[in-house]
């Protein structure tokens, strides 16, 4: 039996968050067991479900305001908890205290896994926190073994660079491919349910909202496309501390009616079936779950270049630079909506190497693997 400490920023249902619960689901608890290390003790998005799973949830802030403190903190945590793994998935490297802590502590197998590929992802505002970044980008040795969704991630926690290159693993952003796949059923419901008619044309958009997700640009874009099709509906499915802004700008632009936005939930492989196109107009990507979750259900889709080249698996996947502006994304909105779906989405998805439970069958093999060496006397 493998223990394993996932840390992360969070568990509500965010693109990160969402990877890690996909594993989890897909782990034989009879070979791994895994707890989670949050920052804030507070009732998350998935904490049912792990408690449900028999995960166990510790909470210690990792606030640089009390450096010292917190390394107390964590020093008496791996006291009173031993694992065999720590697996600590990050967008930004604001702080390297959880692992410095497991490697005091001497737990074996430390791994840190980039889940983004540049500051704005995680709205990094201060020159502060990017100086912090790139000091702790020298500091990743106190990580044994380094995860990566695409070379762009990679490369942000600097496992690339000159001189001090580590050897680091692609880890796909694996999903649930069958259940992504379209379902003519599942489409009829949820576009009955929403109001859309048989003749409404949806421009479907699955991200948190935050700056970097670009929803001002998606909206803009919209607006024109509005303009020429009428019929057009705009289905953006998330939550995050720009849902006001987003409202007044939908509002301000008069295309507010046209809008449907909804709440964090489950069942977005129903909303990516009532979807006809596919918009994802990010400043940056680590990967981009939500636009492998759209591709497996066929949809044709207009991305911005932010997003990293191994996302885009299928021939319907369109790159718009966003320079080219709000006009052109519109009329490229229109021109791949032409495509139609691809029925061959989930098995490209899958070729690709996107299927979850091929991933949560390799990191399991990772996590086993320490404990065998442990038993053979191989140290850290």
């Amino acid at each position: 039996m493998a223990d394993v400490l996932v840390a992360v920023g969070g568990m509500d249902l965010g693109g990160i968050e969402t990877f890690i619960m996909n594993v989890y689901r897909k782990i034989d608890p009879g070979f791994v067991r895994f707890d989670f290390l949050l920052p804030h003790d507070r009732n998350y998005f998935f904490a049912d479900e792990i408690r449900d799973r028999g995960g166990r949830l510790y909470f210690i802030d990792e606030s640089r305001k009390h450096p010292i403190k917190m390394r107390k903190k964590l020093d008496a945590f791996f006291c009173e908890h031993c694992y065999d793994v720590v697996w600590e998935n990050k967008g930004s490297l604001n702080s390297m205290a959880i692992l410095f802590a497991a490697k005091r502590s001497g737990v074996p197998r430390r791994i840190l896994h980039s889940h983004a590929s540049t500051s704005s992802v995680f709205d990094i505002r201060s020159a502060m926190n990017y100086a912090i970044h790139s000091v702790n980008r020298r500091r990743i040795g106190a990580a044994t073994d380094f995860y990566a969704c695409s070379p762009e991630a990679a490369d942000w926690f600097g496992f690339d660079r000159s001189g001090k290159a580590v050897k680091w693993k692609f880890v796909p952003n694996g999903i649930d491919v069958a259940r992504f796949a379209f379902d003519d059923e599942k489409r009829n419901r949820v576009r009955d349910a929403l109001g859309f008619g048989v003749e409404t044309f949806v421009v479907g958009n699955v991200a948190r909202l935050v700056s970097v997700k670009n929803h001002i640009f998606l909206l803009e874009s919209f607006a024109f496309l509005q303009s020429s099709c009428s019929k057009a509906r705009l289905l953006l499915v998330g939550s995050g501390p720009m849902k006001a802004e987003i409202i007044a700008k939908a509002s301000e632009l008069g295309i507010w009616e046209k809008v449907t936005l909804l709440e964090d939930r489950m069942d977005t492989d129903e909303l990516y079936s009532a979807m006809d196109v596919f918009a994802f107009p990010s400043k940056a990507e680590g990967l981009g779950l939500a636009l492998i979750e759209a591709q497996a259900a066929g949809l044709p889709c207009v991305v911005s270049k932010g997003v990293p080249s191994r996302a885009l698996i299928c021939e319907g996947c369109q790159v718009v630079d966003l320079a080219d502006g709000a006009t052109k994304w519109a009329d490229e909105i229109k021109h791949v909506a032409t495509f139609g779906r691809n029925s061959k989405g989930p098995e490209k998805v899958r070729n690709a190497g996107f299927d979850i439970a091929r991933v949560a069958a390799d990191i399991q093999a990772d996590f086993i693997r320490v404990t065998k060496d442990q038993k053979r006397g191989f140290g850290v």
